[in-house]
């Protein structure tokens, strides 16, 4: 069985090479899954879950993967701490895909 990882960033770019100066192939959103297929020092060479896309990652701290039960069908959603509050941690773009 083939683990997976979160991106548990707002958008993560995924470039061909491990440059930042690389071609940038496509963007992970918040919540998409992916499997690490190499390490290295600063990269990781990783394959995302949703649409085989393959390319490198700056190294982060990885978060197991986890079904999520929503995606964001507006141009973006505002993320609080706790209801009824103004303050806002994040903003997730459409597409991203969350765990309620």
């Amino acid at each position: 069985m083939k683990k997976y990882f979160l991106n548990h960033q707002v958008t993560t770019g995924v470039y061909k090479k491990m440059s930042k100066k690389s071609e940038m192939v496509t963007q992970m959103l918040y919540g998409e899954g992916f499997s690490i297929i190499k390490k290295t020092k600063d990269w990781l060479k990783i394959k995302i879950k949703e649409d085989g896309y393959i390319g490198f990652i700056k190294k982060k701290k990885t978060v197991p993967y986890v079904e999520p039960t929503h995606k964001v069908c507006k141009l973006y959603a505002n993320v609080y701490k706790s209801p009824n509050t103004e303050n806002k941690i994040k903003q997730l773009t459409y597409g991203s895909k969350i765990r309620v």
